[in-house]
């Protein structure tokens, strides 16, 4: 978790779009700035491992599991529980898969694994922040199809 913006080789560039059409790396800000929403420097894999062991119960004790992976009815129209966004059929449409997203300047990750623990997926992209619509139509297609072959093929 770094306190500055230097970060240990391997990683991924982060670029977004400055004014006019020309991109702008942004790699040298500091995750710091959106602290304990993003200041995690992590790989897609160690994500899908992580969220593979949790489905799996290796987490968090089986007992307590379930209740992790409800939904909270107090926090009405969304799919947010404890901690975990799920998604049952949507996007994919293929089983009910929980997990998070997140972003920072440059960078936007998601993060998901099926209720059984037998399909993990993961997707990085550049942009500003999670439920960016960045691109056109056909852009913002690619990612649905994507996301749907990551998680469903």
């Amino acid at each position: 978790m770094p306190i500055s913006s230097e970060l240990d080789a391997p990683y991924a560039r982060g670029y977004m779009l400055g004014l006019g059409e020309d991109f702008v790396d942004v790699t040298g800000i500091s995750a710091s700035s959106v602290f304990g929403n993003g200041n995690l420097v992590s790989t897609p894999r160690d994500l899908v491992v992580f969220y593979r062991a949790l489905a799996r119960g290796e987490v968090v004790s089986p007992a307590l599991l379930p209740a992790m992976m409800s939904l909270d009815p107090a926090v009405s129209e969304t799919h947010y529980g404890m901690g975990l966004w799920r998604f049952d059929d949507e996007l994919p449409p293929c089983g009910t898969f929980v997990g998070h997203d997140g972003a920072s300047p440059g960078y936007d990750g998601t993060a998901f694994t099926r209720l059984d623990g037998e399909r993990q997926y993961a997707v990085w992209t550049n942009s500003l922040a999670p439920g960016d619509l960045v691109g056109d139509e056909q852009a913002q297609s690619a990612y649905r199809e994507l996301v749907i072959a990551a998680a469903c093929n």
